[in-house]
């Protein structure tokens, strides 16, 4: 039988590394933070415990089979739940929110069991696993998505005037994707007018190609969106 000191500190390490996991994850969905995910460690890790240790009187019974893991991986499982509860589909952009929390929580379940199974050092070095994963990570994911993001350049020339293509070939110099989509020449309002779609440039990159691209004779005016 484990000790009473042992069985405190396992349910509070439990808490202590579910609460770390929740606060990250705070900042992105509140109604999963640090409570929800300290609770669900704890009770990840009260449930180890009572499978390994709370039938052992009745697993020394004579004719008695009995498999007390069987109740650690109803966790597995009955996570599940839970973790589908704060996953939302939004219909009107098909997009998926809250997946990774959803997954954060699976993986403070498991932090539990191994807390609960006195396997300190993987539940810890877990936590700092999933930390690094859920910070560094998503700063690759931003950098990506900042570099693979549409932005939409309008530009005003004079009437007549040929910057157009010195702005694309300065923008292509600048490792942008780009292409014009919209002309109107010669309108009503005296100007030129194009709209250039650019992607692959950082948002610093593409403030400093707006800067480098002012001095295009003929250019009126460039807004960007």
């Amino acid at each position: 039988m484990t000790s009473t000191t042992e069985l405190i500190v396992r349910l509070c390490l439990a808490v202590v590394l579910g609460t770390l996991l929740g606060l990250d994850r705070l900042r992105v969905e509140p109604a999963a933070g640090p409570r929800t995910h300290a609770l669900v460690a704890l009770g990840s890790a009260l449930l180890l415990i009572v499978s390994s240790e709370g039938f052992m009187r009745v697993i020394q019974l004579p004719h008695v089979v009995l498999d007390p893991s069987r109740v650690a991986a109803q966790v597995v499982s009955g996570i599940g739940f839970l973790g589908a509860g704060v996953i939302l589909l939004r219909r009107e952009t098909e997009t998926i929110r809250n997946l990774t929390t959803a997954a954060s929580l699976w993986v403070v379940a498991a932090i539990g069991l191994a807390v609960g199974a006195g396997l300190y050092v993987g539940a810890v070095v877990s936590t700092v696993l999933a930390l690094l994963i859920l910070r560094g990570v998503k700063r690759l994911e931003q950098t990506q998505k900042s570099l693979t993001r549409r932005h939409s350049l309008t530009l005003r020339f004079e009437t007549g005037a040929e910057g157009a293509a010195e702005i694309e070939r300065r923008a292509v110099k600048a490792g942008a994707r780009c292409r014009y989509r919209r002309l109107q020449l010669n309108n009503k309002k005296g100007y030129d007018e194009y709209e250039l779609e650019v992607s692959h440039l950082s948002t610093p990159a593409l403030m400093a190609l707006s800067r480098n691209c002012r001095n295009v004779p003929g250019l009126l005016d460039l807004s960007m969106r």
